[in-house]
């Protein structure tokens, strides 16, 4: 059940681009939070690639220049920085103002209780230095959805999180990853929670510049760290991006999973053994979502394959 906090709401970091339609129903779903107009809002709109997309990226900023929300502040950026460097420095930027902070994407689609969930976690672990983020999203389960309190995990994942400045201040984009981590077997099959998701390929591709990803440095550096993440036993977040984006494409089989899965409730209880849920690893490992994963990124794999022979 929902627990009562008394901190000052985190602050909300949203960071958008081109898709005014998927940032409208992320907003529209955040207005469903109490939370939100008592907290101070900071939305972050990456500057266009090239001239279609400035008419894309204009229509986002006139949407936004029309919300009557006193707490939102705008931040347009006129150069194109790409997701991976504008979460990078937009997180990093706001955590220095405050100590707290909740991260969305454009094409995210949140829980009324989403806002509850993350201050009443941030809150309940803020002193816990073994804690590094606080996650909206944990696929359907079977053996986990049933759950009637929060997950312990050593990994994180960037469907809505929340992170404190202890944290993220410590994290560098440009962190060397060793190569004996990506060569072993060992450190593969705990990186991908089991075979969960094989976010060992994707962190290689990282490294090797051919995948631009924020997300895997970040979970790579709370894995280095023997970190851990809070998750919920059902998903607080709903993705609606993956008609489109950057890392989106017809070879990703999840969208097919992901559209039909609506947002939960807040109504379990926050752990207060932070140890690692193990079994919940084991559950999250035979999940239909493993297996689509696991297509999806030896797709996504070949695909660049193909793409650099071309080139």
């Amino acid at each position: 059940m929902q627990e009562v906090f008394a901190a000052t709401p985190a602050a909300i970091v949203i960071f958008a681009y081109n898709r005014v339609d998927r940032l409208q129903r992320l907003i529209q779903s955040l207005e469903e939070c109490r939370e939100f107009r008592t907290s101070p809002v900071r939305i972050y709109v990456d500057g266009p690639r090239n001239l279609r997309d400035a008419v894309k990226v204009n229509e986002v900023i006139n949407f936004l220049s029309k919300l009557k929300h006193k707490n939102v502040k705008i931040v347009s950026k006129e150069k194109n920085n790409g997701l991976r460097n504008s979460i990078h420095s937009g997180v990093g930027e706001v955590l220095r103002e405050y100590d707290r902070a909740i991260i969305l994407e454009d094409d995210l689609v949140v829980s009324p209780d989403i806002l509850a969930y993350f201050n009443a976690a941030l809150n309940k672990y803020d002193s816990d230095s073994d804690v590094y983020s606080v996650c909206a999203y944990t696929p359907l389960a079977k053996g986990i959805s049933s759950h009637t309190c929060s997950l312990v995990l050593p990994s994180t994942h960037p469907w809505g999180w929340a992170t404190w400045r202890r944290a993220w201040l410590g994290f560098d984009l440009d962190l060397a990853v060793r190569p004996e981590d990506i060569s072993s077997r060992a450190f593969r099959n705990a990186f991908n929670l089991s075979g969960y998701r094989d976010y060992a390929t994707m962190l290689r591709l990282t490294v090797q510049g051919r995948l631009d990803s924020w997300f895997l440095m970040w979970n790579y550096f709370v894995f280095t760290k023997r970190g851990v993440s809070i998750f919920p036993p059902r998903p607080l977040v709903a993705n609606a991006g993956f008609s489109e984006g950057t890392h989106s494409s017809r070879w990703n089989m999840l969208r097919y999973l992901y559209k039909q899965i609506p947002p939960a409730r807040f109504d379990f209880e926050l752990a207060t053994d932070i140890r690692v849920d193990y079994w919940a690893i084991d559950c999250l490992a035979r999940s239909r979502e493993a297996w689509l994963g696991v297509i999806t990124t030896k797709a996504g794999t070949l695909k660049r394959m193909v793409r650099d022979r071309r080139l």
